[in-house]
């Protein structure tokens, strides 16, 4: 199975077993329609398992309000335990912040600066989800 998908707006893959990575392509307006796409996606990337999501977006990428409320979901969740945003600027920062209060994602999501430390934290948390389906 190809482990790198890259659709029209976004690029994902998978880092490592049980965590894939998305990165939302720069300038994009992504719809409602893009998300749907990427969820089937990654459900084949990760072969339908459990798993956990690193998220980048590239510069002057923009997310409507709808899309923001869809990646908060519950219905959009699937088999994702969880979700590390990890940003590149302060702006980044900001929006990332207003997503997590605003949009209160239905799934463990934090923010991080450095990548390596939202791996660590990544893989703790497929750790953990581990231990509570036990």
């Amino acid at each position: 199975m190809k482990k790198f998908i890259e659709l029209n707006k976004i690029k994902t893959r998978v880092l490592e077993e049980r965590i894939t990575e998305i990165v939302f392509k720069r300038g994009c307006a992504l719809e409602v329609e893009d998300i749907w796409e990427l969820r089937k996606v990654n459900l084949r990337l990760s072969e339908n398992k459990p798993c956990a999501v690193l998220v980048q977006a590239e510069e002057f990428t923009s997310f409507s309000k709808e899309v923001r409320e869809l990646l908060a979901s519950r219905a959009y969740t699937g088999r994702t335990v969880a979700k590390a945003l990890v940003y590149k600027s302060i702006g980044q920062h900001i929006l990332a912040n207003f997503y997590l209060h605003v949009n209160k994602p239905h799934i463990k999501t934090k923010i991080f600066a450095c990548p390596q430390k939202a791996m660590t934290w990544l893989r703790e948390e497929i750790q953990n989800s581990y231990v509570c389906t036990r």
